[in-house]
């Protein structure tokens, strides 16, 4: 989560405030540069290489003053705490700018983080990250297998579904490997908003076919056998007599999960409260997805650049047999849709493979 927004700060959070500086790099704009109509640019301010900057509280009014002070050239963080009389803001400035903004009549207070808190921190993280490393280098990595499984579609097409984390997956030259029955695949790495999660593959198989055990080995040295399983697998047993159910009967779209909360809300004042929370989230949200295929060679993915929400689901990917001889590999798009027309040989039969397609 990047909190500052400044070029020469960059600030994650990871249980406490690390600021990493970065010396000499220029201030973000609109710290301190002229306004387009003031060519003089008499309140310019540049880091110098040994120049460096604190984390300060500034108090202001109010909110609305926030902007005033984004105007006035102050590198404000995401900190911001209401007061009995205003709010308390953190920024990002060296002792010249602090005098600056003093001058133009801000309440600069206290240091909150000092650069050498701040060097002090990155020093520590630095040699953590150099000792993790060496220990990397001199052990294989361990693979954790989260699923293994197999189940059959709506269309009667069984798939084999593995997911595996490796403990050196964010390196990404990770590659594991999966083998059944003469059969190997490499696994495709997934990551979620710049994140490594772990390794997997989805890929149909014939129904008569499913493994009962699959290996994964790993380009750092692990490996792991893992038992296959029938997704889900046999239907619960009966829950016992004091089993409450009828909570949710059904899947709720979001006005009725609203609706419910609202109703659960008017029936146990004593115990439920709704509190709207001041900012909105995006919600869930993913890209739009689909495989194309049925078998190894001929199976492929598509993923939408946009969100599913905004755009990504109004696309479509059609594939079709020319029905001719010696015809090329094509792709092309007409509106939202995305057109594969196969490659043949000279008696008419499909040549294109997934890696065709994909390339």
């Amino acid at each position: 989560m990047d909190w500052l927004h400044s070029n020469r700060f960059r600030f994650f959070a990871v249980g406490s405030a690390i600021a990493i500086l970065a010396a000499g790099a220029p201030v973000a704009a609109g710290a301190g540069a002229a306004p387009p109509d003031d060519p003089g640019g008499g309140n310019t301010v540049t880091l110098e290489p040994n120049e460096v900057a604190d984390i300060v509280a500034v108090h202001l009014a109010g909110r609305d003053q926030v902007n005033d002070l984004i105007q006035a050239g102050a590198d404000v963080t995401e900190y911001v705490k209401p007061t009995a009389d205003g709010v308390d803001v953190h920024v990002v400035a060296t002792d010249e700018e602090q005098a600056r903004l003093r001058s133009l009549g801000f309440d600069v207070g206290e240091t909150v983080i000092s650069a050498n808190q701040i060097q002090a921190v990155v020093d520590q993280r630095e040699a953590a990250v150099q000792r993790d490393q060496r220990m990397e280098l001199a052990a294989t990595d361990s693979l954790t297998v989260l699923r293994s499984e197999w189940f059959e579609s709506i269309g009667g097409q069984t798939y084999l579904n593995v997911e595996v984390k490796s403990s050196e997956g964010a390196d990404s030259t990770t590659i594991l490997t999966a083998s059944w029955g003469g059969n190997t695949v490499t696994m495709d790495r997934f990551v979620d908003a710049g994140q490594y999660l772990y390794h997997r593959f989805d890929v149909p198989i014939a129904a008569d076919t499913v493994p009962s055990e699959v290996t994964i080995t790993s380009s750092h040295g692990g490996s792991v056998t893992a038992p296959v399983v029938k997704w889900l697998g046999e239907p619960r047993k009966a829950p016992g007599p004091h089993y409450a159910t009828g909570f949710v009967d059904h899947y709720m779209d979001p006005t009725e999960a609203y609706a419910r909360i609202e109703s659960l809300a008017n029936e146990f004042p004593n115990l439920a409260e709704i509190v709207n929370l001041p900012y909105k989230t995006n919600g869930y949200r993913r890209p739009a997805q689909a495989m194309l295929g049925t078998t190894n060679s001929d199976t492929f993915y598509v993923t939408s650049k946009a969100w599913g929400s905004e755009g990504g689901n109004d696309l479509a990917l059609q594939t079709r047999d020319p029905g001719a001889a010696n015809s090329a590999l094509s792709v092309t798009v007409t509106g939202n849709t995305i057109n594969v027309e196969h490659a043949t040989n000279s008696t008419g039969g499909v040549t294109s493979t997934a890696a065709d397609v994909v390339a």
